[in-house]
């Protein structure tokens, strides 16, 4: 992890107490023999479902190396994060694409944004 990376990382979640646009970070791999293709299909689909979620604001997917892969979306704030994680669970297009992965709890954090330029 090159510092420029790390210290993005850090700025985006420093908290959740707070009432600004909120990141949410998920990192996670492919399942065994699940395909990079498999992963982005599941996830344009579900890009469908969570743009229509109140305080949707954007979302990046983001291949890093072998089967890695970290998914980042922004909140109009923490409250809207939340819902969307419980929502999330309920829905068959979300629950699609988490067959495909492996992640755990930890993997997922959310973080008030600080500073953007």
């Amino acid at each position: 992890m090159n510092i420029r990376f790390a210290l993005i990382m850090a700025l985006t979640l420093l908290s959740l107490n707070g009432h600004g646009q909120t990141v949410e970070q998920a990192y996670f791999k492919n399942n065994q023999g699940v395909q990079n293709s498999q992963i982005v299909k599941a996830a344009q689909d579900m890009q469908s479902t969570i743009s229509q979620w109140p305080g949707f604001i954007s979302r990046e997917l983001v291949h890093l190396e072998g089967n890695k892969w970290v998914d980042i979306v922004h909140w109009d704030n923490s409250q809207a994060a939340q819902q969307a994680v419980e929502n999330a669970m309920k829905s068959p297009v979300c629950l699609n694409f988490f067959a495909l992965i492996q992640s755990k709890p930890s993997d997922m954090q959310h973080g008030e944004i600080k500073l953007m330029q």
